[in-house]
């Protein structure tokens, strides 16, 4: 994991409850991990096989089969939507078991990023994470590119219910 996408997530994460319960969407540690952030916090690591930092064995594309909607206040995806055959599926299913006025950290890679860890499908553009962040229902709160390698970091919320809703 390189350093920057630590930094983020450190940075925009710290003003988490010691009750808040953490998701982490393709958590298996590849080559770093950040679940040591969030001390004695609910964290629950998925990832597509077994490994390191992985709690369940599951498919990014059925969170809601698991989780019930609104589960998880923090929901982290950090670099696995470039692996990601449907990605904008996993932004909805990620939306979906965010909590109403909760938070997901994403970082994925851009154009000029060389290929790793096969597959390696996708390199995001700006407009692309606005459109699919906006696809699933999340509202994008900051988008900036990553200031150590070729890459983005999104914070993206779920919007309260309306009123009686």
């Amino acid at each position: 994991m390189h350093e920057s996408v630590r930094s983020f997530v450190m940075h925009n994460t710290r003003k988490l409850g010691d009750d808040a319960r953490i998701l982490d969407v393709g958590s298996m540690d590849v080559n770093g991990t950040v679940r040591d952030l969030f001390g004695s916090r609910h964290y629950t690591g998925v990832d597509h096989e077994e490994g390191p930092g992985v709690d369940l064995v599951m498919s990014s594309h059925e969170l809601t089969e698991m989780f019930d909607a609104g589960s998880f206040d923090l929901v982290l995806c950090l670099e696995m939507l470039e692996h990601d055959p449907n990605p904008w599926v996993t932004c909805r299913q990620i939306a979906a078991v965010t909590a109403p006025g909760g938070t997901l950290v994403l970082t994925t890679r851009a154009p000029g990023f060389p290929e790793h860890n096969r597959p390696d499908l996708w390199r995001f553009m700006r407009d692309g994470i606005r459109a699919m962040l906006d696809g699933a229902g999340l509202t994008l709160v900051k988008l900036e590119p990553d200031p150590q390698v070729a890459g983005w970091f999104a914070v993206a919320t779920r919007p309260e219910a309306p009123d009686g809703i």
